[in-house]
């Protein structure tokens, strides 16, 4: 009741249902759905955590998802702010891994997730674990959103953050039960566009060289900081380096 009066007075967006996941609960999920493959672009330690996960490719069990999301120290500028970010990476990996295989399909299996879960959860009156994870059937990894607050440094004290103008832009469209606004990406560069020395819209010769054309947009990296405001979702989680 405090959080739902707390989060009305201050976005105008009440709370008429939530779930608590403790640390132990996490890890039960991610063990019970087999693991969460991810791929981590640089080597990453912490060893307040017991995080210890070379550059590559993983498959990570609980224990060691769970080290990941406590990480802090010695990654990024060690605030709780990006740690955040790698939080909701490795959350938006794990609802990927969930919709990309068959348990949703797969009776057993979902029992045996859904047990894990149930027993480590807190939930609201009249809230459903059974009926949320069947009502994932078909959802689309791009539909799975997830937005820090925008926010910056406090002009009086450095070391905390404050909502930026742009936090009302989201609390208007939650309002309005809207979607995130999706997350800026390079224009594509225009096709009818001539190339060094060539003809607009002309095809490209086969073999010819091709130094002038723009370099392909690198993979990204889920695990980087984001800025505040800046949305992921599971169709972003890296789940393999290729």
């Amino acid at each position: 009741m405090h959080l739902a009066r707390r989060s009305s007075s201050s976005t105008g967006i009440r709370i008429d249902g939530f779930i608590v996941v403790d640390f132990i609960g996490f890890q039960n999920v991610v063990d019970a759905i087999g693991g969460v493959p991810l791929c981590t672009r640089e080597d990453l330690q912490d060893p307040d955590s017991g995080l210890n996960l070379p550059a590559g490719q993983h498959v990570l069990d609980g224990p060691t998802a769970l080290a990941l999301a406590r990480a802090r120290h010695n990654l990024s500028d060690g605030s709780d702010t990006h740690r955040l970010d790698r939080q909701q990476a490795l959350v938006a990996a794990t609802v990927r891994t969930v919709l990309d295989s068959n348990l949703l399909t797969d009776a057993p299996s979902l029992l045996r997730t859904v047990d894990a879960a149930t027993s480590a959860v807190t939930v609201s009156g009249g809230f459903s674990i059974p009926g949320l994870a069947f009502s994932l059937k078909g959802v689309d990894p791009a539909s799975v959103v997830f937005q820090t607050v925008p926010s910056g440094p406090m002009p009086s004290n450095k070391n905390r953050v404050e909502w930026t103008d742009e936090a009302d832009e989201l609390w208007a469209r939650l309002r309005a039960d809207n979607a995130p606004a999706p997350a800026a990406t390079p224009e594509a560069p225009d096709a009818g566009a001539p190339a060094a020395g060539g003809t607009p819209g002309a095809p490209a010769t086969p073999g010819a060289p091709t130094a002038d054309a723009p370099p392909a947009a690198p993979p990204i990296d889920p695990l980087a900081d984001r800025t505040p405001g800046e949305t992921i979702s599971s169709a972003d989680a890296q789940v393999t380096c290729g």
